[in-house]
């Protein structure tokens, strides 16, 4: 899938959170992550972030790009892009040069958008 949801589209560094895995606290990563569980806390990604169907965050993130298709509640900053798939339901604030939200999402907060690099 070109859209960033299949395990192939990831960077070698993966980081997996599967569905049944709680995170409470700060996740920093240097390669992509994958989040199928529930995160409370804050991530620092290097990659690019897919947080699929079953996800449930409630946290700040930081990252170059993120595919969004889950459960968000915080602030968001993607450098590069964010893409809020059809199942998304997000609310917090948001920051990135190029935003994509798919029909069916949900999207309550304020939307920063700096012009691109």
């Amino acid at each position: 899938m070109a859209n960033g949801n299949s395990y192939n589209d990831f960077n070698s560094s993966v980081t997996i959170l599967s569905l049944g895995t709680t995170v409470k606290g700060n996740i920093y990563a240097k390669g992509d992550v994958r989040v199928d569980g529930k995160i409370d806390g804050n991530i620092e990604c290097d990659g690019k972030i897919v947080a699929g169907d079953t996800s449930q965050l409630h946290v700040d993130v930081q990252t170059n790009e993120m595919n969004l298709n889950g459960t968000f509640q915080g602030d968001i900053k993607a450098a590069k892009q964010l893409n809020i798939g059809p199942k998304g339901n997000i609310t917090g604030n948001f920051s990135t040069p190029i935003l994509s939200v798919e029909e069916g999402a949900v999207l309550n907060g304020n939307i920063k958008m700096p012009e691109r690099e």
